[in-house]
C-alpha cells in the first residue's frame, strides 16, 4: 500500500488534505513521448508553520513553491526551497516539507510518465515564470474541465519545461537568464543592460563574456537585434511616425532609431516602408 502525504495545513478547495487523496474528477489522459500521460490532481497547499511529514506516493508529483521559505526533507539530505522553487518528485521517494514561518505550494500528482529518475528535479523558475503561469492556468483548468484538451497540454507542456531547465547546466542558466531580462526590456526606453546585468547575482562583466562565449554576440548586440525585429513588425502600420515608433521599440530619439535601422538594415526606416509598400502593391496587381 503507497503512502499518502499527511497535510497538515489547510485546503484551500476543501479536499481531503490529511488522507493526501484526490478529490473524485475525471481522468485527463494524454499521450506523452508515446506513453499514456494522466492528471490525478491539481490542488493547493497553505500551512502556518512546521510542514508535513515524511511521505510517499505512487504517482509523480509537482510541487512549486509560491510563498514562504524552508527546506525539502529527503532520505539523503535536504534542499532549501523559496518563492519559485518546483520540484518533481518520483513515486514511492519518501520526502518532507519543513517551514518555521509558513508556507504555500501548489501541487500535481499524475501518472503515466515514464523515467529512471529516483531522485527529485529541483528547478528555479526562469524570470518570466513560464512554469507558475502554467502551474497556475493547469489548477483553474483542472476545475472547469479536467478532460480538456488545453487541460491535457498544459500538462505536458509543463512538464516539458521542467526537463528542459532541470538539464541546462548553470552556465546555460544564466545565459537564458539574461536572455529573458533582455525580451522583457525590449520596450522599455529606460532599460540600463549593466543595471539589469548586475542584478542576475554576478558581476556584469562576467555575464557579459559569458553570454557572447554562449551566442557568438554581445548582450547589447542581442537586445538591438530584438529590437530592430520588432521595429520591422511595426514599420507595417499605416500612420505610425518613427516618433512614436521608437519608444515602442526601446529608443527615445527617433534619430537614433533611425540611424541604428540603417547601419543594421542597410535601409533607412522610410526606405524599408516604401519598398514593403511597393512590395505589396505588385503582389496585388492582377
Amino acid at each position: 500500500m503507497d503512502k499518502v502525504p499527511g497535510r497538515m495545513g489547510k485546503n484551500r478547495e476543501g479536499e481531503a488534505s490529511r488522507t493526501g487523496k484526490p478529490a473524485h474528477c475525471p481522468a485527463a489522459a494524454e499521450r506523452y513521448n508515446g506513453r499514456v500521460l494522466t492528471l490525478t490532481s491539481a490542488n493547493r497547499h497553505e500551512t502556518p508553520g512546521f510542514g508535513n511529514a515524511m511521505h510517499a506516493h505512487r504517482f509523480w508529483e509537482v510541487v512549486l513553491y509560491t510563498r514562504g521559505t524552508g527546506k525539502i526533507l529527503l532520505k539523503d539530505g535536504e534542499r532549501a526551497f523559496q518563492p519559485g522553487r518546483i520540484c518533481l518528485f518520483p513515486p514511492n521517494l519518501e520526502h518532507a516539507d519543513r517551514s518555521t514561518s509558513g508556507y504555500e505550494s501548489l501541487w500535481i500528482w499524475f501518472t503515466g510518465f515514464s523515467s529512471a529518475r529516483r531522485s527529485p528535479l529541483v528547478v528555479d523558475d526562469p524570470s518570466h515564470h513560464p512554469c507558475r503561469l502554467l502551474a497556475e492556468l493547469l489548477y483553474h483548468e483542472h476545475r472547469l474541465a479536467p478532460g480538456s484538451v488545453l487541460c491535457r497540454e498544459t500538462l505536458q507542456l509543463l512538464l516539458g519545461y521542467l526537463l528542459r531547465h532541470g538539464s541546462q547546466d548553470p552556465d546555460d542558466s544564466r545565459v537564458e537568464a539574461i536572455k529573458h531580462l533582455l525580451i522583457a526590456n525590449v520596450a522599455n526606453p529606460d532599460f540600463r543592460l549593466h543595471e539589469g546585468l548586475a542584478r542576475l547575482g554576478s558581476s556584469a562583466a562576467v555575464l557579459h563574456e559569458l553570454f557572447k562565449k554562449h551566442t557568438g554576440i554581445s548582450p547589447l548586440q542581442y537586445l538591438i537585434d530584438l529590437r530592430l525585429r520588432d521595429s520591422r513588425v511595426l514599420l507595417r502600420t499605416p500612420g505610425l511616425t518613427l516618433a512614436a515608433l521608437a519608444p515602442k521599440v526601446g529608443f527615445r530619439d527617433p534619430y537614433h532609431f533611425s540611424r541604428v535601422f540603417k547601419q543594421k538594415v542597410g535601409l533607412s526606416p522610410s526606405e524599408f516602408r516604401a519598398g514593403k509598400k511597393k512590395r505589396r502593391a505588385k503582389r496585388s496587381r492582377p
